[in-house]
Order: C-alpha cells, then structure tokens, then sequence
C-alpha cells in the first residue's frame, strides 16, 4: 500500500470520504459491497448505514427491531401481570417478596437487554 492508501484508510473523513462515497465490509462474509446497498450481495445480509432514517427504510433491519421490541413487550407483561397478581396477597411479608422479586425479574430484563445489543 502506498501512503495516501495507508493515510486514506485511517483517516477517511479527510479526504472526503464517507459511508455514501466508499466501499463497505460486510459484517458477517466480510466481502466488499458497493456504496448505497443496504443488503450484501454475497450473503443477503443487512450493511452497515449511515444514519437510523437509512436503517429503518430497510425492511430487514426494521423487522429485526420491531421482533426485539414485541419479545422484550411480552417479558415486561408478564412481569406487570406477575406484580398485579402479587398485590391481591392478603399476606403483608409475602405480598413485598413476590414485589421485590418481580422488580429484580423486570431490572435483570432490561439490564439483560442493553448489554445485549
């Protein structure tokens, strides 16, 4: 590689490059794609994008959020319904457990949920 390669591929926004002007690495084949495709033509998989608006117009991605969003909904629910059901408890001590246990279930979800992206 000469050096204007070198300085090119660590420092792209100096030369003017960016997302819409250079190739990209797919992130499972790692083959090249051209600018612009949202979908690697090797494997089918979805391509880095520059902004959310990009990555939301791509179906694929939007699925995949709109399927994590619907699983994680249905866990919060049953936790919610799980705390509901615990209030009903005539039995003061019992009652705060079975709270204090959901409230762990609900923060062990959400916590679960952020580390995995």
């Amino acid at each position: 590689m000469t050096r204007l390669e070198i300085a090119q591929s660590e420092r792209p926004g100096d030369f003017g490059m960016t997302m819409a002007t250079r190739d990209v690495v797919c992130p499972r084949c790692k083959n090249l794609s051209p600018p612009g495709n949202l979908e690697c033509p090797t494997c089918g998989n979805p391509m880095p994008t520059d902004t959310i608006t990009e990555a939301w117009n791509h179906s694929a991605f939007r699925l995949g959020m709109l399927t994590d969003a619907k699983n994680l909904f249905w866990k919060v629910m049953l936790v919610g319904v799980a705390i509901g059901c615990a209030l009903a408890i005539p039995d003061p001590m019992l009652k705060f457990a079975t709270i204090i246990s959901a409230l762990f279930v609900l923060t062990f979800l959400l916590l679960k949920r952020m580390g995995d992206p």
